[in-house]
């Protein structure tokens, strides 16, 4: 029998660096599907997580047969038997080819907005494009409650599954970024990764570091790379001592590893600052949506985190790192953070409330359900 086709719209097109979805996909290809990706073509890495999977680039011609918007273009000499729309842009795509096609569709929500954020008009052309829908993907409970409120999705459709990849990542303990960065061996490494912008406080943070105890020092690697640039442009070019910049232009998350198994403590900070409908309410409810956290954590790394719902009374509950109050309260939880082997408890968390190895069960059943699953 014929494999059957999914095209998963994603018009960010940053699967390499979406640990949860670039292994949503390796699931379904390993289940027997094919995988398309469609989006627009970047200036970072686009890689397809694996075979039985492609990216496909669309180059915005919206005049093209067939093409609905400046993402969704239907190759015309393929066939689908399911459509995946990624967030907003995604869902309003598929919405529209699934009438075209007369298949069924589904969303992967990473990024809930709010009517209170941006307007009815908004609102509506999502809500539309997501009546019909056969399923949704949320993280938690709280994020699922409010993409049902705002999208107007019945519970029922929502499955929950966490921003994470599959298995626990197992490795002896490195010394990559002391040897590519210059630092002393006897330096402990606290290590972000990500945005570096105001919603992750890393302005705030890397104002405490003259007060760290002498034995630590700040590693900063930027999602794209050019973390030096981004950082003093974010601090107006001030001096900053015991700070060690990236510059490793990584092509996708696995790459991270080399680093990840070189440090002592994640850094993941969360705070609303309403710039933009990606970071009011939907970072003030971020819940299991942080997939920093949890590759910190899939990597065997204690987690520092200020108070941020979820995963922080998680943090704190199993004893997987800090949990602070306030920005100014990081140096002495660096001080006081005790010798204990934090590396079991974090792979055991990981396998137990993360794993997407099982918390895709329940998307497989559904997807089986609505393809008859290859033999």
């Amino acid at each position: 029998m014929k494999s059957k086709r999914i095209l998963l719209i994603h018009p960010e097109g940053n699967i390499s660096f979406n640990p949860n979805l670039n292994d949503i996909v390796k699931v379904l290809c390993g289940n027997g599907y094919e995988v398309d990706i469609i989006s627009l073509k970047r200036n970072h890495h686009q890689i397809a997580p694996c075979p039985g999977a492609r990216f496909i680039f669309n180059d915005v011609d919206i005049n093209k047969k067939n093409c609905v918007s400046d993402v969704a273009c239907i190759p015309e000499q393929l066939a689908y038997d399911l459509l995946i729309g990624v967030d907003r842009a995604g869902i309003v795509d598929a919405f529209v080819l699934s009438q075209v096609l007369n298949i069924p569709y589904g969303l992967i929500s990473y990024e809930i907005f709010f009517e209170s954020e941006t307007n009815k008009i908004f609102k509506s052309i999502e809500r539309e494009a997501c009546k019909r829908i056969a399923f949704a993907v949320c993280q938690d409970e709280v994020r699922a409650a409010l993409l049902s409120k705002e999208n107007q999705i019945t519970d029922a459709k929502i499955i929950r599954i966490p921003v994470a990849g599959k298995s626990v990542r197992r490795g002896m303990r490195q010394q990559y970024l002391h040897q590519k960065l210059g630092i002393s061996l006897d330096k402990k490494i606290a290590f972000f990764a990500g945005s570096i912008d105001s919603w992750t406080m890393m302005d705030e943070i890397i104002k405490t570091v003259p007060s760290w105890p002498e034995n630590w020092v700040l590693v900063l690697h930027e999602r794209y790379g050019k973390t030096k640039e981004r950082v003093q442009k974010l601090l107006n070019n001030q001096k900053l001592d015991h700070v060690y910049f990236s510059e490793d232009s990584i092509e996708q998350y696995d790459g991270l590893k080399d680093m990840l198994f070189s440090i002592d403590l994640g850094i993941a900070f969360y705070q609303a600052d309403n710039a933009t409908i990606y970071t009011g309410k939907n970072i003030e409810y971020i819940g299991l949506a942080s997939g920093k956290i949890s590759t910190y954590l899939q990597h065997g790394v204690p987690v520092i985190t200020n108070e941020i719902g979820l995963f922080s009374d998680y943090i704190r509950d199993y004893n997987l790192g800090l949990v602070v109050k306030e920005v100014n309260d990081v140096p002495d939880k660096l001080a006081s953070m005790n010798q204990v082997n934090y590396t079991d408890r974090c792979y055991n968390f990981f396998e137990d409330k993360l794993d997407l190895t099982k918390t895709i069960s329940p998307f497989l059943k559904v997807i089986d359900s609505l393809l008859t699953k290859p033999t």
